[in-house]
């Protein structure tokens, strides 16, 4: 994803209307989307074993973004209450994202993997891209991210629920 359609997560960060890039979307009843998702980084390591090489996936890392150009909200009909709804699903997937990130690595970490390729150039090549393995499973992690913002917006009725949003907000106090 580009540096520029998204925003990472961090304690200060503070959505505002404009980052809210796409068009709202007129089929849907809800007056703002906001879409998150988690950049995947990883290193490769390879292992020489009794002459076999193999490679395994280590240091798995989520970064959690906000994907400004895939967002929308009906300008018109916006609050400061539904702001507050919308950082609380970017907050929800930080809230998320330490659990998010030891169930990728439980799933590769100690896995190895077996190098293709008849040369060294070959073999490095091909242990990158045989490890982009970790990205379909990142397909299920944002598959469980989307179904908890699911959740937290019916909770919270996309922020209208002040003491369903104020059982959220509590939560994501303990993060910023």
């Amino acid at each position: 994803m580009s540096q520029d359609n998204t925003l990472a997560w961090s304690a200060g960060t503070a959505l505002q209307w404009s980052d809210f890039e796409a068009e709202p979307h007129p089929g849907l009843y809800q007056d703002a989307k906001a879409i998150i998702r988690y950049n995947c980084t990883w290193n490769v390591e390879s292992h020489d074993i009794d002459d076999t090489l193999s490679f395994s996936i280590r240091n798995i890392r989520l970064n959690t973004l906000f994907v400004k150009n895939l967002s929308w909200a009906r300008i018109n009909m916006v609050d400061e209450c539904l702001l507050n709804h919308m950082q609380g699903c970017f907050d929800l997937a930080e809230c998320l994202r330490p659990d998010m990130e030891s169930a990728l690595t439980q799933k590769f970490e100690y896995n190895l993997y077996p190098v293709r390729g008849g040369t060294m150039e070959e073999q490095t090549q091909n242990s990158m891209h045989d490890s982009r393995v970790v990205l379909g499973a990142l397909q299920q992690i944002h598959d469980t991210l989307d179904a908890k913002i699911a959740q937290y917006q019916t909770d919270t009725r996309y922020g209208e629920n002040e003491s369903g949003q104020a059982v959220y907000d509590q939560r994501f106090s303990k993060i910023k």
